[in-house]
Parts: structure tokens; sequence; C-alpha cells
């Protein structure tokens, strides 16, 4: 199935990643455990999703059954409470996961445009990336300094002329 938009959800110990195809009609599911500190673990069910089927799973993980939107990647929402946050809605894709230090961060398309087709294919460049801090333990020792330097390095990446996505891959292109 090829996804089409993706949204990613949390708990305080879980990141769930939804991603539907164009009608909506079907929908895959990416559990990304939080727990591990230095480890990526990361789970698919194989199985497909209608949206009741989501909106069933969205309803069993939250306790309360309320869905909330973040303002923020980082907002004062990301807490210890057993409550299910939307932190991302309507994404183009997932790159993938990276590892800065101490625990890794999702790598998530946020913004891109067609900028040329293929045949039947649309290619996309890449206009905003999202990078999301996936471990949710206070208590392991996270050196703020170098995790920022980190971070600001890899804001510097000139990812505008570099990568384009087509049908969720990355291409990098040559200028």
């Amino acid at each position: 199935m090829r996804l089409c938009s993706i949204s990613v959800y949390e708990t305080a110990s879980h990141f769930y990643i939804i991603g539907s195809d164009a009608a909506e009609a079907k929908f895959s599911v990416l559990k990304v455990d939080r727990t591990a500190e230095r480890d990526f673990v990361v789970g698919e069910p194989d199985h497909e999703y209608s949206k009741a089927d989501v909106a069933e799973l969205l309803s069993t993980i939250s306790s309360s059954s309320i869905v909330t939107q973040s303002d923020t990647y980082y907002g004062a929402q990301r807490s210890g409470h057993n409550t299910l946050v939307q932190t991302i809605n309507k994404a183009y894709g997932l790159i993938g996961a990276i590892r800065f230090l101490e625990g890794y961060y999702l790598l998530i398309v946020t913004k891109a445009r067609v900028v040329a087709a293929l045949g039947h294919h649309a290619i996309y460049k890449i206009e905003d990336v999202s990078m999301i801090y996936i471990p949710n333990s206070p208590w392991v020792y996270r050196p703020a300094n170098n995790r920022v330097t980190l971070f600001k390095i890899s804001t510097n990446v000139d990812r505008e002329k570099k990568l384009s996505l087509c049908r969720n891959e990355i291409f990098e292109t040559r200028h």
C-alpha cells in the first residue's frame, strides 16, 4: 500500500505512526517504543486497518479516549500522563531515525511540494523536516549543550537543494 498521509501520536511509552492511502480507506500502523533509552525498538503489525479500526485503536490506547493536538513538538503536553497526544498531523513521509548522543530522533517530512512527474509518479521536493526526540525517560543524563549543538548542526544541512521525495523514497539530487 502506498502511504499518502502520515500522522504521529504519542503516549509516555510509545509513538504511533499511522499512515493512510489517498482515499483514507486503508491504514497502516508503526509502533515505536520510547522506554528503550539506547535502542531503537519498532514494530509493525502485519495488518491493514480501516478508518473505524484506527479510531478504535486510538481510543483503546488513550486511557481517557481523548486525543489532543500538541502546540509544539516539545510542548508542555509531553508528560508522564497516560494520555494520547497528536504530535504531527498530515505529514508527507517518514525518513527514518537518527541517533544523537543519548537516544534517537524520528525524522518526519512535514512539508513537501510536487516539482516534477515521472510517468504517473510525482517527484516531491522536501521543504521541511521535523525531528522528534523518542526516549521519554527523565532520569537519563542528557548533556543539553551537546544535544543542542548537534541539533543545530543537523539543521544547517542544506535540505532544500539536496533531497527529493519520490513515492516515499529519498534521492540525492545532483546540481
